[in-house]
Order: structure tokens, then C-alpha cells, then sequence
């Protein structure tokens, strides 16, 4: 997982997370999320990608 901080935000503020799958496979699931201030048309706070192996039910 790569998180890359483009601004910072204080406790009291209201943070609005968004978050999609990008592709996926048989085994691999690639994600990514972004943070806002306030809401999805506020401010960019961080985004973020990453990739997840998808696990046997059993």
C-alpha cells in the first residue's frame, strides 16, 4: 500500500473517504481511496493505491 499526505487536516475537521477497486483478477484485487476535508468536492488530503491477494472461503 502506497499513502502519499498532500495536506494536513486537524482533529476537528470533517473528513469524507472515497475509495474504488481499479482492476481485478483470479488472485489480486488493486484498490484506491482518497481523503477530503469536508466532503468529496472539498479539499484533497491524501490518496492512496494498493493491491490485496482475495482469500479462499472455506
Amino acid at each position: 500500500m502506497t499513502v502519499r499526505y498532500l495536506k494536513p487536516a486537524l482533529t476537528k475537521d470533517k473528513i469524507f473517504a472515497a475509495g474504488e477497486i481499479v482492476s481485478e483478477n483470479r488472485k489480486i484485487v488493486e484498490m484506491r481511496a482518497f481523503l477530503y476535508k469536508g466532503g468529496p468536492s472539498g479539499t484533497l488530503l491524501a490518496r492512496s493505491t494498493g493491491k490485496a491477494f482475495k482469500m479462499a472461503k472455506k
